[in-house]
């Protein structure tokens, strides 16, 4: 009589799980080291394939590589382990072999970066594979993110601190002859400057005089007196045997 061995199966559930415990007996054994790996369809006499670069193998009786994800790599073949790309430099996609540096204006500051950081406003990043930014200093100024210079406060402004977004229009009464200053200049004594963001100040024309540093404007010579020449810083009284009748005489 034919036995019926169906009445010895196991249930399916238990039969997966003894596949699956064979399956790691069979992984366990295979042969291959920390960066190297068999496919599980290999036949047994094959040998271990190193894992490429880009990609590792971390443990032993491995079916399969892993690829190195973003922000890490591996240089060459037969890795156990990606590298974190270094403080400078980052990874953006899966599976490379090099970290690249952080391009200008750009920085990272810690390792296993995927991206870099732009520079923020008020600072910039002159170099490649930076770690940091660099304030702008007293005297210039970055707009911008991502700016890899600052730039001189132009003439008739200033920049009085670093890391700042903008320069300062010098005030009336003051002026900035030159590029990248960190102060403005009072108008001297016999001139004045009568507008924001100057450059120069205007001398204190024929019958006015300026007798203060700053001035805005100057003052009209009073009657009894005139201004005979430019830029004066006083007026001088009619001499005896003469008058002024009006302001501003010259």
């Amino acid at each position: 009589m034919k036995e019926n061995y169906s009445k010895y199966s196991l249930p399916f559930k238990y039969s997966c799980l003894a596949l699956s415990l064979f399956s790691i007996n069979v992984l366990a054994d295979n042969g291959c080291t920390p960066g190297f790996y068999k496919p599980i369809s290999a036949p047994v006499t094959d040998s271990c394939t190193a894992a490429l670069a880009g990609y590792y193998v971390p443990n032993s009786g491995a079916t399969t590589a892993i690829i190195a994800p973003p922000g890490s790599y591996v240089a060459s073949v037969g890795q156990s382990a990606a590298t974190l790309a270094p403080v400078g430099s980052y990874v953006a996609n899966a599976g490379q072999t090099t970290a690249i540096q952080a391009p200008f204006g750009t920085y990272v500051n810690a390792e296993g970066a995927s991206q870099t950081t732009p520079a923020p406003i008020g600072s910039f990043v002159d170099t490649q594979g930076a770690s940091q930014a660099t304030q702008a200093p007293a005297g210039t100024y970055v707009s911008t993110e991502g700016a890899s210079e600052a730039t001189p406060a132009p003439a008739g402004s200033y920049v009085a601190n670093a890391g700042q977004s903008a320069a300062t229009n010098a005030p009336i009464g003051s002026y900035v002859a030159n590029t990248g200053q960190t102060t403005a200049s009072l108008a001297p004594v016999g001139t004045y400057v009568d507008t924001e963001g100057a450059s120069q100040t205007t001398s204190a024309p024929i019958g006015s005089y300026v007798d203060t540093q700053g001035a805005s404007q100057a003052t009209p010579a009073p009657i009894g007196s005139f201004v005979d020449t430019i830029g004066a810083s006083q007026a001088t009284q009619a001499p005896a045997g003469t008058y002024v009748s009006t302001e501003g005489a010259s």
